[in-house]
């Protein structure tokens, strides 16, 4: 996120798209109903408030061309550049970390019949008109005609990221969507949200890359049948598009009906017979979908009939205050017990009053019904928004396993299913949830097949901005200075009665001014250091560093060079923890953006020996300027800078590198079973350099 926003900072729209697609499939869907949850993550928050960062996507996924699309061009297929596709790594950005040598290097990437009903024949789809549609260019995209063959089951956005993936790294992917137009759950989203053109922008731009979307072909066989057709895998992503039923008396009468259904008719422009008093029973983002649209289309009494109290509501807060408003009413406490019809026809909701008891699994407090409470609520249409379920009938007869609440089982590193080649992810394997993580969940089962087809995943990797240290000393002055959001402009409450898209896009001047309040917390961090009351966490600079470093074997009493590890230290500000001023009070892990313990995960350095000496592991001591030893796993090792060389000694090797990392010469001490990394010496090479050109303080 940092590097788009940057990057929007300095005008270079294009760019900031390029970093965002490299990582979000749906950019557009995203800057416009993304939960951005990440914006409780954001740094400003310890100073006012969050970035706009979904305002900001939106800009950037609006203002960002990749392409000349109108002209049908999608730049040069073998040549177009997006990034260095070669290898596929994101360095230490993608971790977040500023210093935890566990996890701040990526290492290898490598350590990341059909039935009756459907058709082999692709049907039309619809064209779609867009002023602004960016596309993909890639580097070194696949030159050869795709052997291998995906089919992905549901295009909603699990569907689409997969397909995605796949499709840039040389896989070709046919997608069966049972419905006449693709997009899942998205499609029914109402357009004063979410307009149809935007969700059609993301999904034209994914087809552009090869997918073959079918519309209209629901698979009611089990996946092990597409295998069987010939294909190399499928992907299970039919998502949960059957709202669940309340179970009561009165369900089936007429003007009873399910979210979804009703969201569905209203986004194709069918009548509903709503009447004047609608009810909503429900508290989910659905349910104020459904109620916000009801009230626009009635002009009259709606309200939402809802279990607990507003405080427990799943629904965004966003969609909450919303509803709110727009003069929808809630009925707290109150479930339904009844529907009451008069000719076939709801006429009224009989209800029950409910008090909160003890807290469930869910955390919130569980409603129990208060007897003799019922009560009656006058309606003309009432609308279920319950929940939402998985419609997995056509896995009958197949070996892919479920869980007990009816989702699909699978592995949570690869989601594979107990059907070999066969995996599934996003609401049909976790019920309803985010965009962000079906599209996350899309990703993994790419990679996942990637490795299954002995391929490798490649992702767009885009060459992130380093900060100069101008740039920096700005970054620090922001830190000083509070400044309020800038927010996109609204329509008002009082003039949305149609389907109007409620929520502007920032123009240029609001959104670069909201790019300079991002602090750029993934490049130079540094939040340990500033409250740290002893100050026992500095800071030091280092380059950016790429070293291939060697692994050694014992091989007849004699070393040798078996392969290497890949290093990567992409952030330039990284962070020592002086252990001797440490109380561990907490406050680093407390205020850490990435979760972190940087009293603990930061390397340790001890001023004096013999506190060294009593550590096992992450322990650092310097002797002099010129020597750095290391404590990992109760042994001792030591790099040394003498003549514009680096010597390194452990309790089984002592080598000699060049300045750039490069193996001069190797001695074996004491044979070792198996193979004997460098790593931990490449790491403290890069220490031992940043505490003397930034901490020569230390002694």
């Amino acid at each position: 996120m940092p590097a788009y926003v940057y990057l929007i900072a300095r005008r270079e729209y294009d760019r900031a798209l390029q970093v965002i697609l490299a990582h979000n499939p749906l950019p557009a869907v995203t800057g416009y109903v993304c939960t951005h949850l990440c914006q409780t993550r954001c740094t400003r928050n310890d100073y006012d408030e969050p970035v706009a960062i979904r305002a900001l996507k939106r800009f950037a996924a609006e203002c960002g061309r990749l392409g000349d699309w109108e002209t049908g061009r999608l730049g040069d297929w073998e040549t177009g550049k997006l990034g260095n596709w070669e290898t596929g790594r994101l360095g230490d950005w993608e971790t977040g970390k500023l210093g935890n040598w566990e996890t701040g290097r990526l290492g290898n990437w490598e350590t990341g019949k059909l039935g009756d009903s459907l058709s082999t024949q692709s049907t039309n789809l619809p064209t779609y008109q867009s002023t602004n549609l960016p596309t993909y260019q890639s580097t070194n995209l696949p030159t050869h005609q795709p052997t291998n063959h995906v089919a992905i089951i549901g295009s909603g956005p699990s569907g689409l990221a997969a397909a995605c993936y796949l499709a840039l790294n040389g896989i070709r992917v046919t997608v069966f969507e049972a419905r006449d137009r693709p997009g899942g759950m998205l499609a029914l989203a109402p357009a004063f949200r979410l307009p149809e053109a935007v969700v059609q922008a993301d999904i034209e731009r994914i087809r552009a890359l090869g997918v073959d979307i079918r519309l209209s072909q629901p698979i009611t066989v089990p996946p092990e049948r597409l295998l069987e057709q010939g294909f190399d895998a499928v992907y299970v992503a039919s998502g949960a598009q059957r709202s669940a039923r309340l179970g009561i008396e009165g369900e089936d009468g007429r003007g009873v009906y399910p979210a979804l259904e009703f969201l569905d008719r209203v986004s194709r422009g069918e009548d509903v017979e709503l009447g004047r008093h609608v009810l909503v029973i429900g508290g989910g983002n659905s349910a104020m979908d459904a109620a916000r649209t009801a009230r626009r289309l009635t002009g009259g009494m709606v309200t939402v009939v809802y279990r607990r109290t507003l405080r427990e509501m799943p629904a965004t807060e966003e969609e909450i205050e919303g509803l709110l408003a727009e003069g929808v009413a809630v009925e707290e406490l109150a479930s339904p017990a009844r529907i009451l019809l008069e000719d076939g026809r709801v006429a009224a909701l009989e209800c029950v009053r409910n008090r909160l008891g003890e807290p469930d699994a869910s955390g919130r407090r569980r409603p129990e019904p208060i007897p003799d409470s019922h009560f009656r609520l006058e309606a003309d249409a009432i609308i279920v928004a319950i929940g939402q379920q998985a419609d997995i009938a056509f896995l009958d007869g197949s070996r892919v396993s479920l869980q007990r609440d009816g989702a699909i089982a699978v592995d949570p590193e690869t989601g594979g299913t107990s059907a070999a080649r066969v995996y599934a992810g996003g609401d049909a394997v976790r019920g309803p949830d985010t965009i962000i993580a079906a599209c996350a969940d899309g990703r993994r089962a790419a990679a996942a097949i990637c490795r299954q087809l002995g391929l490798p995943f490649d992702r767009p990797v885009i060459e992130q901005p380093r900060l100069s240290p101008e740039e920096i000393l700005e970054v620090k002055r922001a830190r000083a200075r509070k400044s309020a959001q800038n927010r996109p402009a609204m329509l008002p409450p009082a003039a949305r009665h149609g389907f109007d898209l409620i929520e502007a896009t920032l123009d240029e001047s609001a959104a670069l001014d909201e790019a300079t309040r991002c602090l750029q917390c993934s490049a130079v961090c540094e939040k340990c250091v500033e409250v740290c009351p002893n100050r026992a966490n500095l800071s030091y600079a280092v380059p950016p560093t790429h070293w291939a470093v060697p692994r050694l074997a014992c091989r007849n009493g004699r070393l040798e060079v078996v392969g290497t590890d890949e290093f990567h230290i992409e952030q330039t500000r990284q962070i020592l923890h002086l252990d001797d001023f440490c109380n561990e009070c907490g406050n680093c892990a407390t205020f850490c953006v990435h979760q972190g313990r940087p009293y603990t995960d930061k390397p340790r350095l001890f001023l004096r020996r013999e506190e060294f000496e009593r550590e096992a592991d992450n322990a650092f001591h310097l002797e002099g300027q010129r020597t750095l030893c290391r404590r990992e796993g109760g042994s001792e090792s030591r790099l040394t800078m003498a003549n514009d060389r680096l010597h390194f000694e452990d309790a089984w090797v002592s080598t000699t590198f060049s300045p750039d990392f490069r193996l001069q010469s190797a001695s074996l001490k004491q044979e070792f079973q198996g193979e004997h990394s460098l790593v931990s010496a490449a790491e403290m090479a890069v220490i031992l350099r940043g505490v003397r050109t930034s901490l020569p303080f230390l002694p």
